[in-house]
């Protein structure tokens, strides 16, 4: 394992081990793991599956206790903390990242089961009939846009330092002729412009479900001709 200076330590990790099972069926995951990150340090884990990044990625996190070894994170030692803080630290510290992901993956996977539970009773012809689906799939509305913020959230926050990887670093992206009340109101002209078309589409989406859908006489008489559809309402044939 690499020396560093503790200070300049983003992640330091000593002589980890964690072990799963027991007796003939325990197995080892991590042996003597050691590591150590600095600050700005940009590193990938890379391996076959099965050879326990994921483990070692959820001990770094605090997701996951080892059965011994030290792990310390921006100065602070796993070890020393109780679950309570642990999560506390988590939640200042890692959390971010990490949660925004899983909300976004969480989001498709409910995208996809209420489409797949809407579509089953769709072709069995009970759908109108099931009103927790149809809740479900008017909520469902705001998953895709839920994604697709945390989403943004993840690659944005995830990738800092940099503003483009390797290139340039948020540090070096700061316009020195730019003051802070300009970036203000730039921020509030977006957070109107963005009220503006929330509202506009909720008013919209509540419109058409009020309205509720189209019967088979009202789409037929909407797809004949303006003029002929209002000579039968003349001439009185319009409910023969």
């Amino acid at each position: 394992m690499d020396t560093l200076d503790p200070l300049s330590c983003a992640i330091r990790i000593e002589n980890v081990n964690l072990a799963l099972g027991s007796g003939a069926a325990r197995v080892h995951i991590l042996k003597d793991i050691g590591l150590t990150i600095a600050r700005g340090q940009a590193v990938g884990l890379v391996g076959p599956s099965g050879s326990g990044k994921s483990t070692l990625l959820m001990i770094m996190a605090g997701l996951e206790r080892p059965d011994s070894g030290d792990v310390v994170v921006d100065g602070t030692a796993f070890k020393q903390l109780d679950e309570d803080r642990l999560a506390r630290f988590r939640g200042t510290a890692i959390g971010i990242v990490f949660q925004s992901f899983h909300l976004m993956i969480a989001m498709w996977g409910l995208m996809a089961f209420v489409t797949a539970v809407a579509l089953y009773l769709w072709k069995k012809k009970k759908l109108a009939k099931t009103k927790w689906v149809l809740w479900f799939l008017i909520l469902s509305v705001g998953f895709p846009q839920i994604a697709n913020q945390v989403g943004w959230m993840t690659a944005e926050i995830g990738r800092q330092p940099w503003i483009v990887y390797g290139l340039l670093k948020t540090t070096q992206g700061v316009s020195p002729t730019i003051v802070s009340s300009q970036v203000v109101m730039s921020i509030m002209m977006f957070i109107v412009i963005y009220i503006l078309l929330f509202a506009l589409f909720i008013f919209l989406l509540n419109h058409k479900i009020q309205h509720g859908p189209e019967d088979d006489e009202e789409v037929a008489l909407q797809s004949e001709d303006p003029l002929y559809r209002n000579l039968k309402k003349a001439t009185g044939r319009e409910n023969r």
